[in-house]
């Protein structure tokens, strides 16, 4: 039984914990579009914004992503697709064309049950003190406490990084880098945030596996001969990627007060440059639906039906999916 430290870490997942997620709203550097300044001009259509949230998150916002399609607002249409965690498991399999239908269910029970058995030894201790550091300073970490928390997933005891790594090449499909996906992860030596898209030349499963690598129970992912943690140690949404886009849906897993609050950060950036921003949050039912704990793959089948009722519902207003619509 793990202990209440991790079960804190992990029934959260990384971005579960929105309002203690990094550096938000904050201009970038991505290996895709250069200086992330905010602008008036939009140089390109709609983004998708996934967020973390646990297995029951990929559920959710694969639900989503469908009841949109069955709605009329085809996500497949995005310019755009950035990934952080759970969100990147999400954003691989829209982008490889695999039809958004429970077909993966049985295959995302069996990553939940895998993930359960390799969190088993992890050590509460190590994952408490990494846990306090996320949320130190009104859990918005600079780079130097994120390359702290980096050399803690170091010091980690857990299972081989292959092994781990191994769980996503069993539940992605075999398919080159989709063109318009961005995945982010934290470099777990100093701390820095990438954010790898096609044109990174780095491979797309590992890339996903260190996106969703939770520091302290699991291990750092070797990518370009570097190790990466999860990227919502840096931010649970990471939208202010998206500036320059318009309108851009950001879909997250995790509803409440705090999870409104730290989404406003989030998207300041997108609401200066003038982009229509639509928030799809997992609502009291859908949260119901999931539980507290994240990675239960018991509920998978609700939190899939939870998303899907959800993004049926958005798109039903289709015209605020068309470029400078207004935001909610």
């Amino acid at each position: 039984m793990p202990s209440r430290s991790i079960a804190m870490v992990r029934g959260q997942d990384s971005a579960a914990c929105l309002h203690r997620m990094a550096e938000c709203g904050r201009p970038l550097r991505s290996e895709r579009r250069g200086r992330l300044d905010r602008v008036a001009v939009f140089v390109a259509g709609m983004a998708l914004v996934l967020a973390g949230g646990g297995l029951l998150g990929i559920a959710w916002e694969l639900g989503v992503l469908r009841g949109l399609r069955e709605g009329g607002v085809d996500p497949a249409d995005a310019d755009l697709v950035v990934g952080t965690s759970a969100g990147s498991v999400a954003g691989a399999i829209l982008g490889s064309g695999v039809p958004l239908t429970d077909d993966l269910l049985p295959e995302a029970s069996s990553l939940g049950r895998e993930l359960e058995r390799l969190m088993q030894g992890a050590d509460s201790e190590l994952a408490g003190r990494i846990f306090e550091l996320w949320q130190a300073d009104g859990g918005t970490p600079e780079q130097p406490v994120r390359a702290q928390i980096g050399t803690l997933a170091r010091q980690a005891t857990t299972v081989p990084e292959r092994e781990y790594v191994d769980l996503f090449n069993r539940l992605l499909p075999p398919v080159p880098w989709p063109q318009v996906l961005t995945v982010t992860a934290v470099d777990v030596d100093n701390g820095s945030f990438v954010a790898w898209t096609a044109r990174s030349g780095v491979p797309l499963v590992p890339a996903v596996a260190a996106s969703c690598a939770l520091p302290g129970l699991f291990p750092p992912v070797t990518v370009a001969s570097r190790r990466y943690m999860d990227g919502g140690v840096r931010s649970g949404v990471s939208a202010d990627l998206a500036v320059g886009h318009d309108p851009v849906v950001v879909i997250v897993p995790i509803g409440g007060d705090m999870a409104r609050a730290y989404m406003e950060r989030d998207t300041a950036a997108l609401r200066a440059s003038g982009a229509g921003v639509i928030e799809i949050v997992a609502d009291q039912a859908s949260g119901a639906a999931m539980g507290a704990d994240l990675m239960d793959a018991s509920r998978l089948v609700a939190a899939l039906a939870g998303g899907l009722r959800q993004g049926a519902s958005a798109a039903e207003n289709r015209q605020r999916f068309s470029a400078h619509a207004s935001s909610e």
